[in-house]
């Protein structure tokens, strides 16, 4: 599966909660003190605890997390830039919101690869929509809670045409550069505009966990070149959308039309 990833809110909690960890560390040095002194710890039998609205908080929990949740909610309610319309997260063929992110990805790989020519998207890594009004960057840690990283890859002709067949049999990808209609029985393929040629070679950017095979995209894996760009996903989400604040643009919903199949 996707990498997983130690939340900043983790991450605050695990470096600043001393009083927890001390906890932890007490109740840990009375086990072992009661085991290394013959003394076993005695535990009683218990009985389960329905989990429903019954259960009062923990009040003493939530103010020892209160001043580090604040912190955290200060920085993650930072605005960088506004979306004209919502762009929900739903199950379709092809969505404005995984339109977007492989815009996204296209245009950040292009950064740092110019020659990057295309791009794609997992629907199902896409962890949640776009809010119309301001995003903020928690909205990016919500879409893309994950740690992974941007990856070109240089992949055959034949090759984008298997990966529009697996999106036409699985309809769980999205994207960029690339375009496809029906030609009777078949399909024409198109990067930036030209038909794809089988034995040509392209330059196409996606995550590094769909690189290496992730979503049962195994044959990705006989690609002809692989280069990291040790840029994660939701940084690239990030400087995209300030770079669209700088130029007083908003995020636009892009539209459902590049795949035209169905």
């Amino acid at each position: 599966m996707l990498k997983p990833k130690i939340s900043l809110v983790k991450k605050k909690l695990i470096s600043n909660t001393k009083s927890l960890s001390f906890l932890v560390a007490l109740v840990w040095a009375i086990i072992s003190f009661g085991c290394s002194s013959g003394k076993a710890p005695v535990f009683k039998a218990g009985k389960a605890i329905a989990i429903n609205s019954e259960i009062k908080p923990d009040t003493h929990f939530i103010n020892l997390i209160k001043p580090y949740k604040q912190k955290i909610d200060s920085v993650m309610s930072q605005v960088l830039g506004e979306a004209e319309t919502e762009m929900p997260k739903i199950k379709a063929p092809e969505t404005s919101l995984g339109n977007w992110m492989a815009d996204v990805y296209l245009e950040e790989t292009k950064t740092i690869y110019k020659q990057t020519q295309a791009a794609f998207v997992a629907s199902g890594g896409i962890r949640a929509g776009v809010p119309k009004g301001n995003f903020c960057l928690g909205n990016a840690f919500e879409i893309m809670p994950f740690e992974n990283e941007l990856a070109l890859m240089q992949l055959k002709g034949s090759m984008v045409h298997q990966l529009i067949k697996h999106h036409l049999e699985n309809k769980n990808l999205n994207f960029s550069g690339i375009t496809a209609s029906k030609t009777g029985k078949d399909f024409s393929a198109f990067i930036d505009g030209k038909l794809v040629q089988p034995d040509s070679l392209y330059w196409v950017a996606t995550s590094d966990y769909l690189a290496n095979g992730g979503d049962n995209l195994g044959f990705l894996k006989n690609r002809i070149g692989y280069l990291p760009t040790n840029k994660k996903v939701r940084d690239a989400i990030v400087l995209n959308v300030k770079k669209l604040s700088q130029a007083q643009k908003k995020i636009s919903a892009p539209k459902i039309d590049r795949i035209q199949l169905f």
